[in-house]
């Protein structure tokens, strides 16, 4: 009797039970590798050191000083609103 080609062969069972194959496999399948959300990392990390450095870089270097910055009040405020802008 020849075998038939189109159909698939059963693999060995190497001593391992149907249970625990399928309990092997339901370990793999919960666990997350670390790899795929190693590029998130990366994207995040980036940004938040670009925003850092803009809060850093606004502090160290203003061009006014904050004690020097004019304050508008309330008087300005109401002008400005009753021009119909």
């Amino acid at each position: 009797m020849r075998k038939r080609t189109g159909m698939k062969v059963a693999k060995e069972d190497n001593g391992e039970s149907a249970a625990a194959k399928a309990q092997a496999a339901m370990f793999n399948r919960n666990k997350k590798s670390t790899d795929q959300m190693t590029q998130y990392y990366y994207v995040i990390g980036f940004f938040v050191a670009v925003c850092v450095f803009a809060v850093i870089f606004t502090f160290v270097n203003p061009k006014q000083k904050f004690s020097e910055m004019m304050v508008i009040d309330d008087s300005q405020i109401l002008v400005h609103n009753g021009q119909g802008h």
